[in-house]
């Protein structure tokens, strides 16, 4: 028990430092998004990608605290982190396909580094 306690906070630790180094701020990469995402849905592919920034990076903002919120939170945050953008939303895997050959190296980052936060939140909360 005290090794899967040591193992997520080490994990928390990470989430945190990855969220204050790379989620936090920012400007949203708008220009990049938008050379892959234009089209008529663009605004929906638009909307889920700001949402799934959003409750990744608010869901790092926890931190260590992720270890002391309640059963019913953890399940929502799991929820929230079970699924990388593309399979949560495979209407836009044309956008995936379009990202290969794009020159978008901040959206690239972005989703990168949320990415690395959502394997951490699930690999977190697995461990209780």
């Amino acid at each position: 028990m005290q090794g899967n306690t040591r193992l997520r906070d080490a994990l928390l630790v990470q989430l945190a430092q990855l969220y204050e180094t790379e989620l936090y701020g920012g400007p949203f990469p708008l220009e990049d998004a938008y050379k892959v995402g234009r089209g008529p849905q663009w605004d929906v592919f638009h909307g889920h990608l700001v949402l799934w920034f959003a409750d990744i990076a608010g869901i790092a903002s926890h931190g260590k605290r992720l270890a002391k919120i309640s059963a019913e939170r953890k399940a929502e945050f799991r929820r929230f982190a079970a699924q990388p953008f593309f399979s949560k939303y495979p209407e836009f895997s044309f956008i995936e396909e379009r990202m290969r050959n794009a020159d978008v190296p901040y959206l690239r980052q972005r989703i990168e580094s949320t990415e690395k936060a959502r394997l951490l939140i699930v690999e977190a909360l697995a461990s209780d």
